[in-house]
């Protein structure tokens, strides 16, 4: 039952009709504005200033920050583009505090939000009373422009400084149908209150939007009781088109899994000195002996060196750098090179998070064009966060054959690996390590709180990462399926069978023999994640790369628990997933799977960091 409240106003005051004088070449042209104005803009203010040429010259023009800001509004891209290249600043505010990006989304103008992003204004950029261009955008039918934000990392639950205000209470007042659904199904909560402890329903109930009462309330009852569960007809497709994988839950075997807490003769582990002392080792050893590999014991020494420095990058928030780990043994050298950004002016030391690209080495100038969703620097930096990057390859490279060629060649001296040596995914975790040794001669980070990331084949190697550095205060596992996250044993998409075929560098091959027979490993995944507690954990799955086994790879996370119990701390238990875009954070662990499929998005970034801030900036909560 919702209690009737009187109706608030709208979020976003109107002002009046004003006339824009635009100089376009050398002719002027009045624009008459066709709705009433959301922002108050001075009428004095929009002249511009021409100063006369030769004979024969068009006139410079320069737009006053009102031209530009109203252009935006009207979505004119032709007259923002000139604004802009005549001097205007992207960034200018109003008395209100109103940029040029919050007029762009008020009117739903997504060209003209793309190409203010391009220009590096923020997403996230606040107006005088703290009201985001998502909130803005949401208040009318513009759910592109929502879309397009949301893609490009605007926080969704954002609330302004005033009123409290989220981007779902505006749809809801205002009526706007496909805008709510859009912010719930991408993760906004309902239940989130306003200074007079209002929610987005009661907005929606006081303004006479029954429909959107509607919705919610079902959003809210699908939400307590729903589970994700993966698409039939998707099931259906997968299996006729790659038959010789299992896609249908109903078919997963039965199987028992191996206690983490029941030591090598059958003793149970009940205080955890007892997993400190004895059980952790031996269930590493059976990682090394069984999956990873072990890595050599072989001296050696690691500096590292500046290649370039921009120390106002990403608009005087960061200092990056370009840099190089030199590995020595003896008289031998190997060098891989590594992209670090750390940010300036931080009243207390930032705690940093660690990226093992598979992808592709990003460097600092191209971190420094186009962000790439993959690794979103300036998001990251924004966060409070140092951030360093680097490629797979260059370290090891991703090749069945390549065993001569990257760091494992350098230890061997080019001979062929023991059995038991340390393969490619052993390789690059401790090149991530490296990373950290860097890290942990900077001034402004704070080492002991340093996150390791890695998608796919980089989120099997962040998690053995954090397994073999307890330096790692978080480790992040994304789409790792199979020899990651994922449940061997469930036999689920890809198995053991496939990916020590396709690709057998990454794992010692006695994992190879278990194909066909998982219930007889000596361990599950669900310990390679236990070996990480008590420190932080984050799994993330999508909907649509069942490949990975979305549900093997939560189970693993929650059959963890009893470690995080024993060591004190709290973890997922709860025993059906989350809904698709739900998050679940319970302690130091979390999970949540979005819809789409196999990578790592701006949305899995932006619950990431959700997860870590109170892990990596404890004193920030």
């Amino acid at each position: 039952m919702i209690t009737t409240q009187p109706n608030k106003p709208s979020s976003i005051k109107t002002g009046s009709l004003v006339a824009l004088f635009v100089l376009l070449g050398v002719g002027l042209q009045l624009i008459m504005p066709n709705a009433i104005l959301p922002f108050a803009i001075v009428p004095d203010a929009i002249a511009q200033e021409v100063q006369p040429k030769a004979a024969g010259e068009k006139p410079k023009v320069k737009f006053s920050d009102d031209s530009f800001r109203r252009a935006a509004l009207d979505g004119n891209m032709q007259i923002v583009k000139l604004a802009l290249d005549s001097g205007s600043d992207p960034d200018a505010k109003d008395a209100q505090g109103h940029t040029a990006m919050h007029y762009a989304a008020f009117n739903g103008h997504t060209k003209v939000v793309e190409f203010l992003l391009g220009k590096g204004v923020d997403v996230n950029v606040v107006d005088g009373e703290g009201k985001t261009p998502l909130i803005h955008a949401s208040s009318g039918p513009f759910n592109e422009t929502v879309v397009f934000l949301l893609d490009h990392k605007a926080k969704i639950d954002h609330a302004d400084a005033t009123e409290g205000f989220t981007a779902l209470m505006m749809a809801a007042a205002e009526g706007q149908l496909e805008v709510v659904e859009t912010l719930l199904k991408r993760g906004a909560d309902p239940t989130t209150v306003d200074v007079d402890g209002e929610t987005a329903e009661i907005f929606a109930a006081n303004n006479g939007h029954s429909k959107v009462v509607a919705m919610i309330q079902k959003f809210d009852v699908d939400q307590a009781n729903s589970s994700w569960q993966a698409d039939a007809k998707l099931v259906v497709s997968l299996s006729e088109k790659r038959s010789e994988f299992n896609y249908d839950e109903s078919k997963v075997p039965a199987y028992t899994l191996p206690d983490p807490l029941v030591d090598s003769e059958g003793k149970p582990i009940t205080k955890p000195e007892q997993w400190y002392e004895t059980r952790r080792d031996e269930v590493v050893e059976l990682f090394r002996e069984n999956v990873f590999g072990r890595r050599p014991e072989t001296d050696y020494s690691v500096s590292f060196e500046t290649t370039s420095e921009v120390p106002d990058a990403l608009g005087g928030i960061a200092t990056g750098r370009s840099m190089k780990a030199i590995v020595k043994i003896d008289n031998r050298t190997y060098e891989f090179p590594f992209t670090v950004f750390v940010p300036n002016n931080s009243d207390a030391k930032a705690p940093a998070i660690v990226l093992i690209n598979n992808r592709k080495f990003i460097s600092l100038e191209d971190a420094l064009g186009e962000e790439d969703p993959f690794w979103p620097v300036k998001e990251i930096v924004q966060s409070g966060c140092a951030t360093a990057s680097f490629f797979t390859s260059d370290v090891d490279p991703d090749d069945k054959d390549g065993y001569d060629k990257g760091i494992r060649a350098f230890f061997s001296d080019r001979q062929m690996p023991a059995d038991d040596a340390w393969r490619s995914l052993s390789a690059w975790g401790w090149a991530a390590s490296r990373v950290l040794d860097y890290v942990q001669t900077l001034d402004a980070v704070d080492a002991s709180h340093v996150a390791v990331v890695g998608h796919s084949r980089g989120g099997k190697t962040a998690l053995w990462a954090a397994v073999e550095d307890p330096r790692f205060a978080i480790a992040y596992s994304n789409n790792s399926g199979c020899g990651g996250a994922a449940l061997s044993r469930r036999a689920y998409g890809e198995t053991v069978g496939r990916i020590t075929s396709a690709f057998p560098h990454w794992f010692v091959p006695r994992f190879g023999q278990f194909a066909g027979r998982e219930s007889e490993l000596p361990i599950d995944q669900h310990e390679l994640i236990a070996l990480v507690a008590p420190r932080g954990v984050y799994v993330t799955s999508s909907d649509e790369d069942l490949w990975a086994d979305p549900k093997g790879e939560y189970e693993s996370l929650k059959r963890a628990a009893p470690v995080f119990t024993l060591l004190g701390e709290s973890s997922i238990t709860e025993p059906t997933m989350p809904s698709l875009n739900g998050q679940r954070i319970v302690g130091k662990t979390g999970y949540h799977i979005r819809e789409g499929g196999h990578g790592l998005t701006s949305q899995d970034w932006a619950l990431f960091l959700n997860f870590a801030k109170p892990i990596l900036m404890p004193s920030a909560e």
